[in-house]
């Protein structure tokens, strides 16, 4: 997870939350602080529009990225990860970019597709707590708006 091993200080890591018990753990906690709505992080949400440093090192005048979160977990791993890749890392997913990328949350979708395979997931027709339905193909989303259309894709699969 990178749990205590930020991108402005990687010195750090290895020498406080080793292991994978100490990693899993302290990192769903904090995934779980991040969530609840009455605690302290309430600024990153779903459906709101945020803008996203590409960089820890904000001297470096390396810029940001605007977009709207679209899942809890979304925001949480940016407030986690508070950076987003630039250009160079993304061409680049095994190894560095130049003195602009940051690698977390690149890190987090590289390990996740090698682990697990595509994000998107693997029926035709997605469901979650916090968005319409969508129908997939060649992991791309396409939302549906109207419940009839659900109730004509049902042979693909369950929601």
């Amino acid at each position: 997870m990178g749990y205590g091993c930020p991108d402005s200080d990687p010195g750090i890591c290895g020498k406080v939350w080793t292991g994978l018990f100490n990693q899993l753990y302290k990192a769903a906690g904090q995934f779980q602080w991040y969530g609840d709505p009455n605690g302290s992080f309430t600024y990153l949400r779903p459906g709101r529009v945020v803008s996203v440093s590409l960089h820890p090192d904000a001297s470096r005048n390396c810029g940001k990225k605007s977009f709207t979160l679209k899942s809890q977990a979304t925001a949480n791993l940016y407030y986690y990860t508070p950076f987003v890749p630039n250009a160079a890392a993304l061409n680049n997913l095994r190894g560095t970019g130049d003195n602009c990328s940051s690698y977390g949350n690149r890190n987090f979708w590289r390990f996740y597709w090698d682990w697990f395979g595509s994000p998107i997931g693997g029926g035709f027709l997605l469901k979650s707590s916090t968005s319409d339905p969508y129908f997939i193909s060649n992991d791309i989303k396409y939302p549906i708006t109207d419940p009839e259309l659900v109730k004509d894709l049902a042979p693909l699969g369950p929601l």
